[in-house]
C-alpha cells in the first residue's frame, strides 16, 4: 500500500505531471490518461482505491476488517484518526481540481501543489506513524544479497 500510494499516485499521478517529482519542472504532458482526460479521475479513484484498502472495505463499501481496526485494537486510534482526516482532506483536495489535470496544472500549478502537498502528508502517517504504533518494518527491496 506504501509503495503504491507513494510511488505511482502521489508521484506519478501528480508530483511529477505538477512538477514536484521532475526537478521543478512542470510536465503536464506526463498527466496519466493525457490523451483522455481523465487523469485527475483516475487520481481520485485510486485514493477511494486507497482509503477503501485502509478501512478494510470491499469494491461495495462492505466493512471488513482493515488496518484501522488494529490500530483502535491497539490502542492507536489518535493515529487512525490522523489518517482518516489526512485522507478525507487529501480527497476533498483532489476533488476540488478539474480535469484535464493537464490544464489544471498549465492554469494554476499552485493548486495543483497544494493537491501534493496534502497528499506528502500521509506519507508521514502511512511510513512512520502507523509502522511504528504496529510494530512492523515496511521495506520495498529484497534481501537476497544480491
Amino acid at each position: 500500500m506504501n509503495k503504491h500510494f507513494e510511488r505511482y499516485l502521489r508521484d506519478g499521478k501528480i508530483g511529477i505531471p505538477v512538477g514536484v517529482r521532475s526537478l521543478g519542472i512542470a510536465l503536464p504532458e506526463k498527466c496519466e490518461a493525457y490523451n483522455s482526460g481523465v487523469s485527475l479521475a483516475l487520481a481520485i479513484k485510486n485514493m477511494h482505491a486507497i482509503e477503501r484498502m485502509y478501512n478494510g472495505n470491499n469494491l461495495n463499501n462492505s466493512l471488513g476488517l482493515g488496518l484501522d481496526d488494529h490500530l483502535i485494537g491497539i490502542g492507536a486510534s489518535d493515529v487512525d484518526n490522523a489518517i482518516q482526516q489526512q485522507i478525507a482532506v487529501s480527497l476533498a483536495t483532489l476533488e476540488g481540481l478539474s480535469d484535464p489535470l493537464s490544464e489544471n496544472i498549465i492554469n494554476d500549478q499552485a493548486q495543483v501543489e497544494a493537491a501534493y502537498a496534502e497528499l506528502q502528508k500521509l506519507i508521514v502517517l502511512f511510513k512512520v506513524d502507523m509502522p511504528s504504533r504496529l510494530g512492523v518494518l515496511i521495506t520495498y527491496q529484497d534481501n537476497d544479497g544480491d
